[in-house]
């Protein structure tokens, strides 16, 4: 049998809808190099994945697509 830890997910999220398409961009790039830094718990990923996925859904409730955040935070270049 086994044991499942479970974890609230936060409720004290920031507040995305007084942030500029610039700071939505870099709280996008933010949450994706920390998820990417490979140096936290699994309990901090799926945090961040939560965080990430606020910020996504704040920018297309706006009309900005996942792939302009992309290139607003400099991840994406654009050719």
């Amino acid at each position: 049998m086994y044991t499942i830890k479970a974890a609230a997910l936060p409720c004290n999220s920031a507040d995305l809808t007084n942030l500029t398409k610039e700071e939505l961009a870099y709280e996008y790039q933010a949450k994706i190099m920390a998820i990417l830094s490979n140096q936290h718990s699994e309990l901090d990923y799926l945090d961040f994945g939560y965080q990430l996925n606020q910020v996504i859904e704040e920018a297309q409730g706006r009309g900005i697509s996942e792939k302009d955040l992309k290139v607003a935070s400099g991840l994406l270049k654009v050719a």
